[in-house]
């Protein structure tokens, strides 16, 4: 599975009201269902919101897990994929 992180910002006004621990447990639950597994989710403060650090087998199962958080939750994502700094260092040789 590949590593990849995203960055949410709310975008709506309603969204703020409807955090929770439930809806953070329906983002588990969504990503799961797909096939992928959240590592951890961190709240921010600055230009983002929320930073995703999730698992998935590729880019078109990221981009629709992107897709239904942001229906879930009122959040747009940024979405990068990652490697760790062991898989960069050998990729570098």
């Amino acid at each position: 599975m590949q590593t990849f992180i995203l960055f949410g910002k709310y975008y709506l006004a309603d969204s703020v009201k409807n955090i929770s621990a439930s809806k953070t447990n329906e983002a588990h639950e969504k990503i799961n269902a797909m096939g992928g597994k959240i590592i951890s989710i961190y709240s921010l403060l600055g230009n983002y919101d929320l930073l995703i650090i999730a698992k998935f087998n590729d880019f078109s199962a990221t981009m629709k897990a992107s897709v239904e958080l942001n229906r879930l939750m009122g959040c747009s994502f940024v979405t990068s994929p990652a490697l760790s700094i062991k898989e960069f260092d050998d990729l570098m040789g």
